[in-house]
């Protein structure tokens, strides 16, 4: 049974084949943003790169926005691969390999991957954080993936506004976290500060999660604040979570998506 996974994120496409070690033959490339057929025309043929001509028994698909997940319909989804709102990419991917396609948002993915595989693996209420790009949310409760009647439960957290006097979002928001601490805002942020300081290397439901993951790109750089994260958390909860949930770096880095969307298949197909 052989799974192909994709991870379609605004910069990168990643590729491979679920193997019960992880991701095999792991592929990236930049994203091909232009339009839903240009992207769809990539999935294929890195695809079939991949499968050497044998028919997969089913593709699992992580990508960003809000995702209808029984139709694989791409529901909406801001720049840069707003080109694929109302796209049937689930649809579309299905007619190209002949084979099923189970299609999901990114975070949740990377919750899922987490907590099946990852740093979560102990735990049976997970929230999962993956800081990049953008700033991604998936919460599992009671073993249970949260999607929500409209696909959108828990996802959203890095659109709601922190600073009301912040810089414009992506979304049309301002002074949303995503704006803030999401790598755009980062950059920016430690570049104002740089000016200030010349000899810097910067001038160049609800849920009680035993564990929170830490993912996405910046979690990487883990070493440096994941301590401090840890000790405020357990300073500045209220009352019974003080000092009892546990702040994890990811440990399936940069393949949490793609081992969720396998987890995601997989699932499916067993049932």
């Amino acid at each position: 049974m052989t799974v192909l996974v994709f991870d379609v994120g605004g910069t990168r496409l990643k590729a491979g084949l679920a193997a019960p070690s992880g991701i095999a033959s792991l592929t990236a490339l930049p994203t091909e943003v232009a339009s839903a057929d240009a992207l769809v025309a990539q999935m294929t043929g890195v695809g079939r790169q991949l499968l050497g001509g044998e028919r997969p028994s089913a593709i699992g698909v992580s990508i960003k926005g809000i995702v209808e997940s029984e139709r694989g319909l791409l529901v909406d989804v801001n720049a840069p691969l707003d080109p694929l709102s109302g796209e049937p990419l689930g649809e579309r991917l299905a007619e190209a390999f002949e084979a099923p396609v189970y299609v999901e948002n990114d975070a949740r993915m990377h919750a899922l991957g987490e907590f099946h595989h990852g740093a979560g693996r102990d735990a049976e209420n997970l929230v999962c954080l993956t800081l990049g790009t953008g700033i991604g949310v998936g919460v599992v409760i009671d073993g249970q993936l949260i999607r929500g009647t409209r696909g959108v439960l828990g996802i959203l957290a890095g659109h709601i506004t922190v600073d009301v006097d912040g810089p414009p979002c992506t979304c049309g928001n301002v002074g949303c976290l995503e704006a803030l601490i999401g790598t755009a805002g980062l950059v920016a942020d430690a570049q104002a500060r740089a000016l200030d300081h010349p000899g810097s290397r910067l001038s160049t439901k609800a849920v009680d999660p035993e564990v929170v993951v830490i993912g996405g790109g910046l979690s990487a750089s883990a070493p440096y604040f994941l301590n401090d994260v840890q000790r405020f958390a357990d300073q500045h909860a209220w009352t019974q979570p003080k000092g009892r949930v546990r702040i994890a770096a990811s440990r399936l880095g940069d393949t949490a998506a793609l081992v969720g969307a396998a987890e995601l298949a997989n699932r499916a197909l067993e049932l």
